[in-house]
């Protein structure tokens, strides 16, 4: 009877072994019942370039009304950086005249400007910008008057400024203001914006 007691004691005493042994080799965490912490969630990075479409008014100057302005922007994310670097090509179109003498003018621009966004804690991120590139600028000039008329064009190419500023009220939409000045032209486009 005691050889029994004795070999069924040995017998428990091999099968808590291995659990004990694990138990002792698990994290105070695990032994205690508690959910170990999960690791940090990783923000998505910024995929480079990022692409923007504009759209909007633009004020005229002298004898051209407001004008009407399209363009996309190319952002590149300039690492170490606080400033991002943008290409900005645009096209506006303006009409206007004075009597019987019609006015129209295009606007080309291929500027290249620096942007710095000011940190927030909400979804709405202002910044400001600003650059220098080529402009061409055509305008067109119609002349009507009872039994004369005259019709003419001209043409230059010059070197502009372009600055102002925004707000991107979520990742895809916001809106942006801009001053650019060619030649002593100087027009105001206001824009709405779309982030792909």
């Amino acid at each position: 009877m005691t050889k029994g007691l004795t070999a069924m004691a040995l017998a428990a005493t091999l099968v808590a072994a291995p659990g004990a042994e694990a138990q002792r080799a698990a994290p105070n965490s695990l032994r205690s019942g508690a959910v170990p912490n999960r690791l940090p969630q990783q923000t998505k990075p910024r995929t480079n370039p990022t692409f923007t479409l504009h759209a909007g008014i633009a004020t005229g100057d002298n004898s051209l009304d407001v004008g009407i302005m399209v363009g996309a922007s190319f952002g590149w994310d300039l690492k170490g950086l606080p400033i991002d670097l943008r290409f900005d090509p645009s096209l506006a179109r303006y009409g206007g005249g004075d009597g019987n003498v019609d006015l129209s003018s295009i606007l080309l621009g291929i500027p290249v400007a620096a942007e710095y966004a000011f940190t927030t804690t909400g979804k709405a991120k202002p910044y400001i910008m600003g650059g220098v590139g080529m402009y061409y600028n055509r305008v067109n000039v119609e002349v009507n008057t009872p039994g004369f008329g005259v019709d003419g064009d001209a043409s230059d190419t010059d070197l502009g400024i372009a600055f102002g500023g925004g707000v991107r009220f979520n990742e895809k939409f916001g809106i942006e203001g801009r001053v650019i000045d060619v030649n002593s032209f100087t027009t105001l486009p206001i824009l709405l914006t779309i982030r792909f």
